[in-house]
């Protein structure tokens, strides 16, 4: 036993030590903003060039208010133009960080005296990748077409080619999108051309972050999107992507769960589009909400606790004299409706959502019912923020559902409804994959319950979090212990144990837990979405994690509800570190036993 605890410790200790170093090291994300203008001035921290043939040397970066290190030169010049050209508030869609009065005036190129213009970006990390959104908006209509790229590439789905500033700027607050642009030689160049001769181009505004963007599309198998695109196919609870993959390609901890079922099946039957700057093939397909399935609910996973994170969601359904297609989308506590009916461009945006203690950011999709709505859809999620990158394709996690036989959790979730001497065989992970895993109830819980709060919060469905197995006895002056084992596990391996509980009623409840001699208690009464964590647990010579649980000293009653076992894969750098620290323990632990 001294053993292990000394491992634990050690474990949780040198975990820490990683985590410090990381943040002693980490940079604040860039994000810097640029109004093009000759008369109209954005406040904040927007950097303002009124100079078509100006620099600004370490441009502001917006969030801090300090000095970025990064600077812009006008490489080739433009034209100017005259205010009265600002966006209204009408559209719910314009991009969250567009300032309207920044599209007010603008920088222009033309065939006659401007036929090309060009910003240069320099002082950027080329080791890193970028986000870079343009605006480009003129009032006026005809001769408005122009061609924008990037480092020589069009947008990401080519809508940069043959842009109409009017009908697309003006009109329907469109931005020109390249989600991953590496620097060449530390910079960032802008290239601006009329599409055509008698054309001309216009440029209001550019935003510059070095965050990700991490793109999935939710429907029908037959009409996936190719990478960097994660596919979502099934409408059924469970993981449905773990490891995602960024716009630049590169594999991150993020995933995405659905936690409440959508209709069956995914609507094909979306407008066929790339209008809102997403692929057709991600467009036209989506996820349902009907009658039958009126709340669907998936979840964004592995994101860093406490960071913000701006969610893009979009559906579309073509018209349909049966149905109305409009959905009321709700993302950390906030709610936004669209339409969806015949919906080529529309999107709405849920700006510095922050990501929950776990890691979570949940999406509930329902029909906007208040404004006639029969069914919602949701065809793409875009996350949009700092992503954690892992070197090896995450283990997905293998979750577990205590309680009646009657609010079983369907999908890929484990069900033990038998308080007395339940067990799993060779249980599913939440890709339904088969594992070696087993469970056993080895010290039996007096029954279940069923009378939990109605909640997804904690990030488990609510048929896993209203139920559970109880321990207790009216003498709270008497503790009871219940005991589960996880079996069959790899004794090298290192594992996070997360655990659940909840009860709807007043008084103090409490869920105690013990993994190799730590002991943790979460309170339970009324709980909707706090959860406790054993972080790195090894498994014993035998392969098996030895869970007691118990109502707490002083305390009547406690509840388990929901398991999640995750497998722990540290990154090369931290395992470095975690043998010397491990090394200094075990040194220091063997003096003291000397």
């Amino acid at each position: 036993m001294m053993r292990r605890e000394l491992t634990h410790c050690a474990l949780r200790t040198v975990g820490l030590l990683v985590l410090a170093l990381s943040l002693a090291t980490s940079a604040s994300a860039l994000d810097v903003r640029v109004d093009f203008e000759n008369d109209s001035t954005t406040g904040g921290n927007w950097n303002n060039l009124g100079l078509t043939t100006g620099t600004i040397a370490n441009l502001t970066d917006y969030a801090t208010g300090s000095g970025s290190g990064v600077s812009l030169a006008m490489t080739s010049e433009m034209g100017h133009g005259d205010p009265g050209n600002q966006w209204t508030t009408a559209l719910p869609t314009s991009p969250a960080w567009v300032n309207l009065t920044a599209t007010n005036d603008y920088f222009f190129v033309r065939t006659t005296d401007f036929p090309n213009g060009q910003v240069t970006l320099s002082g950027l990390d080329a080791s890193k990748t970028y986000r870079v959104a343009v605006v480009g908006s003129r009032s006026a209509a005809g001769n408005r077409v122009f061609d924008t790229t990037v480092n020589g590439s069009f947008s990401d789905i080519g809508d940069s080619n043959d842009f109409d500033a009017r009908a697309d700027g003006y009109l329907n607050h469109r931005e020109m999108v390249w989600r991953a642009v590496q620097p060449v030689g530390g910079e960032i160049v802008l290239d601006m051309a009329p599409a055509a001769s008698d054309q001309h181009g216009y440029l209001s505004a550019m935003r510059v972050t070095d965050q990700q963007s991490v793109l999935f599309d939710l429907g029908a198998t037959a009409t996936q999107s190719a990478g960097p695109w994660n596919n979502v196919t099934d409408r059924g609870i469970g993981q449905k992507v773990v490891g995602a993959t960024d716009a630049a390609g590169q594999q991150t901890s993020v995933g995405l769960s659905v936690l409440s079922t959508f209709a069956s099946p995914p609507n094909p039957s979306g407008v066929v589009s790339n209008a809102a700057g997403y692929p057709t093939t991600a467009q036209r397909d989506s996820f349902a909400t009907d009658a039958g399935n009126p709340h669907g609910v998936v979840q964004i996973d592995g994101l860093t606790a406490g960071q913000p994170y701006d969610v893009t969601l979009f559906g579309s359904r073509q018209a349909v004299g049966w149905l109305t297609a409009k959905s009321q989308y709700t993302v950390g506590g906030t709610g936004k409706t669209l339409d969806n009916t015949d919906n080529s461009l529309n999107y709405v945006t849920f700006t510095g959502v922050v990501a929950d203690a776990n890691g979570h950011i949940q999406v509930d999709v329902d029909p906007d019912t208040a404004n006639g709505g029969t069914n919602g859809y949701l065809g793409v999620v875009e996350v949009v923020g700092s992503m954690p990158l892992v070197s090896a394709q995450p283990a997905a996690s293998v979750f577990f559902d205590f309680g009646t036989s009657t609010y079983r959790t369907g999908g890929n979730w484990n069900n033990v409804t038998d308080a007395s001497a339940g067990s799993v065989t060779d249980a599913i992970d939440g890709t339904g994959r088969v594992t070696p895993m087993d469970l056993v109830v080895t010290t039996p819980f007096p029954g279940p319950n069923s009378g939990g709060s109605l909640s997804d919060d904690a990030g488990f469905p609510v048929s896993a979090q209203r139920d559970s197995f109880y321990i207790g006895n009216l003498d709270s002056s008497i503790t009871e212990t219940a005991t589960i084992q996880l079996e069959d596990l790899s004794p090298a391996n290192l594992y996070d144990v997360t655990l659940f509980g909840s009860r709807a009623a007043s008084g103090t409840r409490i869920l105690a837990a013990t993994i190799d001699g730590l002991t943790q208690n979460l309170s339970v009464g009324y709980n909707t979405a706090d959860t406790m964590t054993f972080h790195n647990v090894q498994p014993d010579a035998s392969g098996n994690i030895v869970i007691d649980v118990s109502n707490g000293t002083g305390v009547q009653w406690g509840y388990l509800g929901a398991m999640e076992v995750t497998y722990v894969a540290p990154e090369p750098s931290s395992m470095a570190l975690i043998g010397l620290g491990l090394m200094g323990l075990v040194r220091r632990a063997r003096r003291r036993k000397a």
